[in-house]
């Protein structure tokens, strides 16, 4: 089969929202899956086995998938190697947004998903939880990520969008992409201001379920709950609960992140040519270090 396109990053910078806006054109087909992993996790399923995402594709339309692990720290070279052998001339779409609400948006998925899918118990501090999972900050080192993938494929075949920038004109920076890819831009697509899998619809599991779930009967009880199911109980019963208001920073914490993933920030938006006032980037990293602490 022809695989034509995929949206192959960042977790949490609504590459599910553009995904759901791509399926929606006459000529695109999503994969039934949107995230089959197939060049990550599933390989070993074969080609057969990934024709049968596209079941639903007709002749001429263009076929993507929507993966966000092939960017990730600890899967993006074997993805990418894969990729180039098998599809050198698929068009590759990443999607971007400040490193700082990226990594708060990872924080409560961990929290949402977490235990379902690996058994993790993630921390109730920002801190620890990074402490815990590095790959939190590392897989927010979009530059780095993407030059994985710049080094199989010319820049002409990658599309970087900025999440910011969708928020703002989703109309044009979905044209952009449609362009990208080959994709008739003169087809409306309806309700393009649409969200999904948003932050606020995340949940965290209250310490009464994580002391139930030590006790066998209840363990065994609820881990034969599918997700939804998980999620609809709790919350009726209290034991798993929405995030309200802002995540709380430990001090000089966010300092930390920005020194971290700054020189990999300003690269991006330098080649992008976005200003650096975009993720409220200071002119150097010790700067913003400097005026928190005077602040």
């Amino acid at each position: 089969m022809k695989l034509d396109f995929i949206v192959s990053g960042f977790a949490k910078c609504g590459t599910t929202t553009i995904c759901s806006l791509l399926d929606d054109h006459p000529d695109i087909c999503i994969s039934e899956d949107k995230e089959p992993n197939f060049f990550s996790h599933e390989y070993d399923r074969g080609w057969q086995w990934y024709d049968t995402l596209f079941k639903e594709s007709h002749s001429g339309q263009l076929r993507g998938e929507g993966s966000t692990v092939y960017s990730n720290i600890s899967f993006a070279a074997q993805a990418c190697e894969r990729i180039a052998r098998d599809c050198p001339e698929v068009r590759l779409i990443f999607m971007v947004r400040n490193p700082i609400a990226r990594l708060e948006a990872a924080y409560r998925e961990i929290h949402n998903i977490g235990y379902f899918l690996y058994g993790l118990e993630a921390p109730y501090s920002l801190e620890a939880a990074v402490k815990m999972i590095p790959a939190m900050v590392k897989n927010s080192l979009y530059w780095r990520n993407i030059n994985v993938y710049r080094q199989r494929f010319s820049d002409d075949q990658i599309h970087i969008m900025f999440l910011e920038d969708f928020v703002k004109h989703p109309t044009r920076e979905l044209n952009h992409c449609l362009k990208f890819i080959g994709a008739d831009t003169s087809i409306p697509i309806p309700q393009v201001r649409r969200r999904l899998n948003p932050g606020s619809a995340k949940l965290y599991d209250a310490r009464l379920l994580r002391t139930l779930r030590r006790v066998t009967p209840f363990k065994l009880v609820w881990d034969q709950l599918d997700f939804t199911k998980q999620n609809d109980l709790g919350q009726r019963l209290g034991l798993r609960r929405r995030f309200q208001g802002p995540i709380v920073w430990a001090e000089g914490l966010r300092e930390e992140i920005v020194r971290q993933t700054y020189e990999d920030s300003c690269q991006l938006l330098d080649f992008c040519q976005k200003p650096r006032s975009l993720w409220e980037l200071p002119h150097r990293a010790s700067s913003f270090v400097n005026h928190s602490r005077a602040a």
